[in-house]
């Protein structure tokens, strides 16, 4: 068995995938044999079989006998379960649905899986033998819904109910579990977060109002933040939309909280993150909060001690912000323009060898600056203000022109986002952008993208030539910007 397994990653998949379903009767028999290690085994062979030749397992039929056996081997011994938790952590990522189709391979097995797991989660040996069964089947249960297909969701609010009962009950003093109280809320939010991001805007406030006050609940019990009930509630935004106006009172002062806690800085990220699905939910709304998000993630980019991957996500999280609050993000542009071309500057200078992180964070720099002046320009488009961004375009089209020397070499991501965005600022500036649209590197800049053959990069060179066209036809009386 051991030699077995671990071929499985070596030969041609073909040969090893033919050979696998030949074998699944005989390792289906070897998870009910008397001896332990034999049975833990063959757990950890479905491990390898689930990883490397996941092709051997997608039968319907031979789902029929693979799926019961894996259940009912999950109530085994807890490191024979552990193993089998893996397996259906990566069956779920392997074996979905096609596209355009309803319904997938573990879809007929979804709700007798996740009950499966939610028992195995709250076994009274689950933290022995070195192994934590409750981690390990919250793990398996999130990606069980989150590779869900369509026609499993009638099962979320039943899995929703089951989550929010049993995290109330870490609330009381009769919890099955008392000294692992901390660890189930976060096992249970991250389960309902994964829940929430199945069901844009499908959860309803009647469903939605007992889990905030939960894990509100659970923030006054604490008397602190945590990272896993932070994530939940910004997910719960997502399904729940606009409506979410309503919790933003007992929410708004945590998440400050969180934005404040710069020494934790998986918790700040994670604040971040959260104002920037707020933003999306609550869409014109979010502007009502803006004092309280907007002085604190300045002072986070300004201090030069913070954590450089909270730096990026404030810089993405500005441009949905500015997209969604359009004109009333105006009062805060000249602060966050005059950031962006500092950083800006430093993505062109050289930068120190002796940092290996150094290239990767310029690169992520770059696409982060792109994207928060794209999100900038969109909500001043809509808001048909464009007076507050002219002392900067100068610069910003300089910035442009530079990063496009080497456009050849550029990741196709940043190439297509550039392309969109000098569109938009030409849409925006109209004649007054003429000189610049009329750039000789702008021709090879569309030529490469329609080149590509890529749909989403040709439409972007498309959009960019009709604006460029637009500019320039348009009549010669008025000011060029650019001059």
């Amino acid at each position: 068995l051991l030699a077995f397994a671990s071929i499985l990653k070596g030969p041609a998949k073909g040969t090893m995938v033919s050979i696998v379903v030949q074998a699944l009767p005989s390792l289906l028999e070897l998870l009910k044999d008397p001896k332990t290690q034999i049975r833990e085994t063959t757990a950890w062979t479905f491990v390898k079989i689930a990883l490397y030749t996941h092709e051997a397992l997608q039968d319907p039929e031979a789902l029929m006998h693979i799926m019961p056996a894996l259940l009912l081997s999950l109530r085994d011994k807890p490191k024979i379960s552990n193993q089998i938790c893996f397996v259906l952590h990566n069956m779920a990522e392997v074996l979905v649905a096609q596209e355009n189709c309803p319904s997938g391979p573990l879809s007929p097995f979804f709700k007798d899986t996740v009950r499966a797991l939610w028992a195995n989660a709250f076994r009274e040996d689950g933290f022995s033998e070195n192994v934590n069964l409750a981690n390990n089947s919250f793990a398996s249960l999130s990606n069980i819904i989150q590779f869900s297909a369509d026609d499993t969701q009638s099962v979320f609010p039943e899995i929703l109910g089951m989550l929010l009962t049993e995290f109330n009950n870490t609330l009381g003093k009769g919890f099955k579990f008392p000294t692992k109280t901390l660890e189930y809320q976060g096992y249970l939010c991250s389960a309902m977060q994964t829940v929430f991001i199945k069901s844009p805007g499908g959860i309803k406030v009647e469903m939605a109002t007992p889990i905030v006050e939960a894990i509100l609940n659970s923030f006054h019990h604490r008397q602190t933040v945590y990272d896993e009930g932070i994530l939940a509630l910004s997910g719960l935004s997502t399904a729940v939309g606009k409506d979410f106006t309503q919790y933003m009172e007992g929410l708004g002062p945590f998440v400050v909280f969180a934005l404040k806690s710069q020494a934790e800085t998986s918790l700040c990220r994670v604040a971040v993150g959260c104002v920037g699905d707020l933003a999306r939910s609550l869409e014109q709304k979010i502007s009502e909060y803006l004092g309280q998000f907007m002085p604190i993630m300045m002072d986070i980019l300004r201090n030069a001690d913070t954590d450089r991957s909270v730096k990026l996500v404030i810089l993405s999280v500005i441009s949905d912000i500015a997209i969604s609050s359009g004109r009333f993000f105006i009062p805060y542009l000249p602060e966050v323009l005059e950031m962006l071309r500092s950083a800006a500057y430093l993505t062109l200078q050289p930068f120190n060898n002796d940092d290996p992180d150094m290239p990767l964070y310029i690169s992520n720099l770059t696409d982060s600056i792109v994207e928060s002046y794209t999100g900038i320009i969109y909500g001043l488009k809509e808001a048909k203000n464009s007076d507050s961004l002219d002392p900067f375009v100068p610069k910003l089209f300089e910035y442009l022109t530079a990063l496009c020397q080497n456009m050849e070499v550029m990741k196709p991501d940043l190439r297509k986002a550039i392309g969109g965005l000098i569109g938009d600022l030409i849409d925006l500036y109209d004649t007054r952008a003429k000189t610049f649209a009329q750039s000789p590197f702008l021709t090879k800049l569309m030529q490469i993208l329609d080149e590509s053959k890529l749909k989403d990069h040709m439409q972007v060179a498309k959009w960019l030539k009709s604006c460029i066209t637009k500019a320039t036809k348009q009549a010669k009386q008025f000011i060029d910007l650019f001059n």
